[in-house]
C-alpha cells in the first residue's frame, strides 16, 4: 500500500471501522535499482539504442509503482542505464536524454512535459554489459510522479542499419512511442520528427537507474481496533405550541460518558424556567422554549474522557405557529363543484396530529373522516360550506 506518515509515533486519521497498517523500518541509502524483471530483449525500436536507419525518436514511460517495486525512494537520480546483449559496430550520434515527470499512465502518442537534459553524446558506442549515462545534473524524483524518457540521436550522413539487441521488459500498458526518418537524418530533425513512421509498443528496456534506493525490514501488521461506542439515546423530539418548555434529556447509561454537549443552543436554557440560556456546556438535562413558530434538529455529543468514545443522538423539534395559511383551488364555485385546500406554515407541522372539519353555518364544525393530512379535496359542494384546519401537539 502507499505510504501514510513517517516516524513514530503515528497518529491514525479518523476511521469508522477496524483498520490494518504496516509499520517497516527503513534506510535509505544511494544505490542502483533495477526496474521490471527482463524477461524479453528488444532488437527493434523499442530499443532506443537500435536504428534502421541511424536515426530514432523515442519516448518511454516508466510508471511510479514500477520504480517504488524496484527499490527507489523519493530523492535525485544520477544515471540510467540498459543493458546491452548484441552492441553492433555503429555509434549514436547526437545523442541525447531528456527525462520529465509526468501523471500520464499510457502512451498513446508523443508528450510534452517539462523535459531535463541529463546527458548528451557526440558519439555514443555502446558495449555488451550495462551501460550507464551518468547525469551533468541530478534529476529529482518526488516519489509519485511517473517518469517519461526520451532518448533520440541522428547521423546526417548514413542510413546504415545499427543492429542492437538490449535486455527488455513486456509491460501491460503502452510504455514506448516511437518514430524514425527512413534516410540519413541529423539528430535535430529525428527530435522533431513524432509523426513520421510512429508506432507504439508495450514494450521497454529493463533499466538501470542510480538513485536512493531502500533497505526495508519485513512489514509489521498493526491493527487499530475499533469497537462500537456505547449507546446513546435522548428524550425529547417533539411537536410543541410557542412558549411550551420541552425537556430534552439523556436516557441511555449515563454513566458510559463524561461529557454531554448538545447544539445549537438556540431556544436552549439550562433551568427548567427558561431564564438561563444554555451555553454549550456539558448537561444531563436542558430545556428548550421558543417565543415564534420554529423548526430545528438537535443533536447530543456523548464523548468519554478515558476510551475517547464519542456518539451522538438526534431529536427534531417543532414549534407550532399561532396560525396557518390556508389556500384553496378554485376559491369560489360557480353553482357547485370541488376544492383541494392545503395548509402550510415555513416551519411545517413536526409531529402533530392534523385534522380537517367542515361547518355549514360556520359554528359547529364536525371532523372530516380520512381528512388527515395537510391537502385536503372536498366532496362535491352544492351550498356554502366553512372549513378549517387544526394541528395539535
Amino acid at each position: 500500500g502507499a505510504p501514510v506518515a513517517t516516524g513514530s509515533p503515528f497518529f491514525t486519521p479518523v476511521i469508522t471501522g477496524t483498520t490494518t497498517y504496516y509499520a517497516t523500518a527503513e534506510v535509505l541509502n544511494p544505490g542502483t535499482a533495477t526496474v521490471g524483471s527482463g524477461a524479453t530483449t528488444s532488437a527493434t525500436y523499442s530499443n532506443p539504442f537500435y536504428s534502421l536507419w541511424s536515426n530514432t525518436h523515442n519516448q518511454h514511460l516508466i510508471r511510479a509503482s514500477d520504480l517504488i517495486a524496484a527499490g527507489l525512494s523519493s530523492g535525485d537520480l544520477t544515471s540510467l542505464g540498459l543493458t546491452i546483449t548484441s552492441a553492433g559496430t555503429l555509434p549514436m550520434i547526437d545523442f541525447s536524454l531528456k527525462i520529465a515527470l509526468t501523471d500520464v499512465t499510457a502512451l498513446s502518442d508523443f508528450i510534452y512535459p517539462e523535459f531535463t537534459t541529463v546527458y548528451t553524446n557526440a558519439s555514443l558506442m555502446p558495449v555488451s554489459g550495462v551501460n550507464m549515462m551518468d547525469f551533468t545534473a541530478p534529476f529529482y524524483w518526488d516519489g509519485v510522479s511517473n517518469l517519461v524518457i526520451e532518448i533520440c540521436h541522428g547521423n546526417g550522413s548514413s542510413s546504415a542499419t545499427m543492429s542492437r539487441t538490449c535486455v527488455a521488459n513486456n509491460t501491460t500498458y503502452v510504455s514506448t512511442v516511437h518514430t524514425q526518418l527512413s534516410a540519413a537524418t541529423t539528430a535535430s530533425a529525428s527530435c522533431a520528427n513524432t509523426t513520421t513512421n510512429k508506432t507504439t509498443y508495450t514494450v521497454m528496456p529493463q533499466w538501470k537507474i542510480n538513485g536512493i534506493t531502500v533497505c526495508a525490514s519485513p512489514r509489521v501488521p498493526v491493527t487499530a481496533t475499533v469497537t462500537p461506542p456505547p449507546p446513546l439515546t435522548i428524550s425529547g423530539g417533539a411537536t410543541v405550541c410557542i412558549d411550551e418548555v420541552l425537556a430534552m434529556s439523556v436516557t441511555s447509561n449515563t454513566s458510559l460518558y463524561d461529557n454531554f454537549i448538545w447544539s445549537p443552543v438556540t431556544n436552549l436554557f439550562s433551568d427548567a424556567a427558561c431564564t438561563v440560556p444554555y451555553t454549550g456546556l456539558s448537561a444531563l438535562t436542558v430545556y428548550f422554549k421558543a417565543a415564534a413558530a420554529y423548526s430545528d434538529t438537535y443533536t447530543c455529543t456523548a464523548s468519554s474522557n478515558s476510551t475517547f468514545c464519542a456518539n451522538f443522538a438526534e431529536a427534531d423539534i417543532t414549534v407550532l405557529p399561532a396560525a396557518v395559511t390556508i389556500t384553496a383551488d378554485p376559491e369560489n364555485l360557480c353553482i357547485a363543484g370541488s376544492s383541494i385546500m392545503t395548509a402550510s406554515t415555513p416551519e411545517g407541522f413536526g409531529s402533530a396530529t392534523l385534522q380537517w372539519q367542515e361547518s355549514v353555518d360556520g359554528i359547529s364544525y364536525y371532523d372530516i373522516a380520512g381528512a388527515t393530512n395537510v391537502s385536503y379535496t372536498s366532496s362535491y359542494i352544492g351550498m356554502t360550506t366553512y372549513y378549517r384546519f387544526i394541528a395539535r401537539n
